[in-house]
């Protein structure tokens, strides 16, 4: 198997969570950790698109807006991964 090393996507439930995707992006960019909502809005809420969706699409709309990118690239280190997912259960033990 090959990799881009791209994306990481997480899918942020709220309820069991403890906190939305926006929050969890806002606490990681204020521990020095970018994330990014690349499937943010869904391609048929974007204006370009919107005139050709006449269907309500509510689950995708729901994953668009749980979807976060988390850091990774080729020389991501161990160290700064493990920081990742530490900063991640920081998050989650605060706001359960």
């Amino acid at each position: 198997m090959k990799t881009t090393y791209k994306d990481l996507s997480i899918a942020v439930d709220a309820n069991r969570f403890g906190c939305n995707r926006d929050k969890l992006a806002e606490v990681l960019l204020d521990m020095g950790i970018p994330t990014r909502k690349y499937f943010y809005p869904a391609l048929h809420e974007m204006k370009a698109f919107r005139k050709y969706s006449h269907t309500p699409l509510p689950v995708t709309e729901s994953i668009a807006r749980s979807i976060l990118c988390l850091p990774l690239y080729p020389d991501l280190s161990t160290e700064d991964a493990e920081k990742v997912a530490r900063a991640i259960r920081t998050v989650q033990e605060h706001h359960s």
